[in-house]
């Protein structure tokens, strides 16, 4: 347990030691591994893929079926297949033979137009946020584009964008990969533009949030609104938060800014909460960081804290953009 008052006044950050840019982080390069376009594969149709099947030559045999959970495929004239665990063209072979009585010499067509295990998803400050098929080689400035672009919002009778690149990130296999979102977009720089892959999560961060995240180790790593006075102490006297017994207190970090190129400030948290240095006051955005242990180097430290922060609070918000948009029932 610890104590949530100190007889010190809490002081702004600004003008607080800062950590020297070149000891905390460089930007990392992104490994070439993921410059390599995803090569399309023949896959064995899954339950919940989207087949369209037609006849050709024939009107009104055009038709688009979700395997169903039970596997089949039922399309249209009654006719009822197995899909699940085979290739397109045995299915095209099995409508066939179920359609010969109705159709001479039928050519049946079967195409894969959604396939669950070909898929990406984006959320965020796009115009259409959602899950998008990778039918062919895709980069990563196409998939924002493919979602319609970043979003716009209105102040003051003036288009503004509303998205934050410099806090917007893509995991692949739980990891954040380094991608600097304002260099790709803003500036067209192609060293940022990697290949899309199935099962990548891409989010287009809120220039707009009013939320600091707090997390590592504590009891509860969730964002939490903002307030103007909102510091550190303030934080973590929130019900339901508060430091778990494995946290390291003199090497807290708070991360601010740009995810690849962030500001960062190295804090002595036991000694704020014992009262020998002043509570800090928090800004939207900000990212408190709490270790388990010290680090000798700052930089690792804080590329740990910054792909904890994009793995953890981007599960998080994939879990409510699938509950909330997919309509699909979390499995935890």
């Amino acid at each position: 347990m610890f104590s949530c008052t100190t007889h010190r006044k809490p002081i702004k950050i600004t003008g607080y030691p800062k950590l020297q840019q070149e000891t905390t982080i460089k930007r990392k390069a992104i490994d070439p591994k993921f410059f390599s376009p995803y090569k399309t594969e023949r896959n064995l149709v899954e339950i919940g893929d989207a087949l369209e099947i037609s006849i050709f030559g024939q009107s009104n045999t055009l038709s688009t079926v979700t395997v169903a959970p039970d596997g089949k495929v039922y399309y249209l004239f009654g006719v009822t297949v197995q899909g699940e665990g085979l290739y397109v063209e045995e299915i095209s072979e099995q409508i066939k033979s179920k359609v010969l009585k109705l159709f001479n010499n039928p050519e049946v067509s079967v195409l894969p137009v959604k396939s669950t295990s070909s898929s990406f998803s984006i959320i965020g400050k796009v115009k259409s946020p959602g899950q998008y098929n990778l039918l062919s080689s895709l980069t990563l400035r196409q998939a924002v584009t493919q979602a319609g672009g970043l979003m716009d919002g209105v102040f003051r009778g003036t288009t503004i964008q509303v998205a934050s690149l410099k806090k917007s990130f893509i995991i692949r296999e739980g990891e954040a990969i380094p991608v600097d979102f304002h260099a790709l977009i803003e500036k067209g720089d192609a060293s940022q533009n990697i290949y899309v892959h199935p099962g990548d999560y891409i989010y287009i961060a809120s220039g707009l949030s009013q939320e600091v995240y707090i997390l590592g180790a504590v009891n509860a790593a969730y964002p939490a609104a903002y307030n103007d006075e909102m510091t550190i102490i303030s934080l973590l006297s929130e019900s339901g938060r508060g430091l778990n017994k494995d946290a390291y207190l003199k090497q807290v970090l708070i991360i601010r800014g740009d995810l690849q190129d962030p500001e960062v400030y190295e804090v002595n948290l036991e000694a704020i909460l014992s009262g020998e240095e002043h509570d800090l006051y928090l800004q939207p955005g900000d990212i408190i960081f709490v270790p388990e242990k010290p680090y000798k180097f700052l930089a690792e430290l804080t590329r740990l804290a910054c792909n904890v922060f994009a793995s953890s609070f981007g599960r998080r918000l994939g879990r409510d953009f699938s509950e909330d948009v997919l309509g699909l029932e979390d499995d935890r």
